[in-house]
């Protein structure tokens, strides 16, 4: 028998399907929101599941550009993600209230100038290179905010690191996809690798089984939770772990200086995640990239063959 109805917005993305699957498994009954089925953009469509009595929602559905179709992209971004977080709000607001809604910010709401703790997600300036993105995270945690103190209204925003593992859209733009592509296509057509900068830029990856398992066991209400592993790593050691594991020449991988690098470090502060689950298992990051390369080549492989 299922004990919770459920929403989860944005359920054909990496993090949408992960849960969805979770979920499932938890004694979930799903409900999708996504481009095909109620999309977010027009409040109207949500009017499919008015009626319905949702325990759960869990906004994922965001629209992002990593590097540079970023900046290429600044109004389509700030227009389509006003409008879903404003819809997927009102909707919680008229319909829902009784919900719990849980989401996900972006570790690029923080400033530079600030230490990335909770407290500080707000203050300052968002990070420069996605500045938009930031502060339309920023307006969809506000709104929860209001909600929470005018209705009374739960909810959990989380800010996460990258996520990374199987399932991935082969498309992806997250630095730790581009480098298994890069240097998968460097040893596929044996040839040298251009990274983007000096290669000593740090980046925390959770796996992710681990965040839903972080998800899973967060009890906090109307609260802000930076989620991640706390094992960054170089960029230059993420492309040698990744080129040992492809047996791709490492000297081979130049990095070119001139182009952008982005920050050059993301240090989300963990201390409020892991004072509230004891003994938070992470997977070896080892082993992650292992299980996140061998789905791109069993996937790889059958886009070669079309």
């Amino acid at each position: 028998m299922l004990s919770y109805k459920t929403l989860i917005t944005g359920s054909t993305g990496f993090l949408g399907k992960a849960l969805k699957n979770r979920l499932i498994n938890e004694n979930h009954k799903i409900y999708e929101s996504n481009s095909s089925i109620a999309n977010l953009e027009n409040l109207e469509n949500l009017n499919l599941y008015k009626n319905i009595d949702f325990d759960f929602i869990y906004h994922t559905a965001a629209i992002t550009h990593p590097g540079k179709k970023n900046s290429n992209n600044q109004l389509s971004q700030w227009i389509g993600n006003q409008l879903i977080n404003t819809n997927i709000i009102n909707f919680w607001y008229k319909y829902q209230p009784q919900a719990k809604f849980i989401t996900f910010g972006s570790s690029c709401m923080y400033s530079q100038e600030q230490k990335m703790l909770e407290d500080n997600c707000l203050k300052g300036s968002p990070e420069s290179q996605y500045y938009i993105y930031g502060i339309t995270k920023r307006m969809l945690l506000e709104g929860l905010i209001a909600a929470s103190f005018q209705e009374k209204m739960s909810y959990i925003f989380y800010i996460p690191t990258v996520f990374y593992g199987p399932n991935f859209r082969l498309d992806d733009g997250h630095f730790i996809y581009d480098l298994i592509r890069k240097i998968y296509a460097g040893k596929y057509f044996h040839k040298e690798v251009v990274l983007w900068g000096d290669g000593s830029q740090e980046r925390d990856l959770l796996y992710i089984d681990d965040a839903l398992n972080i998800i899973s066991n967060t009890k906090f209400d109307n609260s802000v939770i930076n989620l991640g592993s706390g094992n960054k790593l170089k960029i230059i050691e993420y492309a040698y772990m990744i080129s040992k594991y492809l047996n791709y020449d490492f000297n081979l991988i130049k990095f070119d200086l001139s182009k952008q690098i982005g920050v050059k470090k993301r240090d989300l502060n963990l201390n409020k995640l892991n004072h509230s689950i004891n003994n938070i298992k992470i997977t070896n990051i080892e082993i992650g990239i292992k299980k996140t390369i061998d789905f791109f080549l069993n996937n790889q492989i059958e886009i070669e063959k079309n």
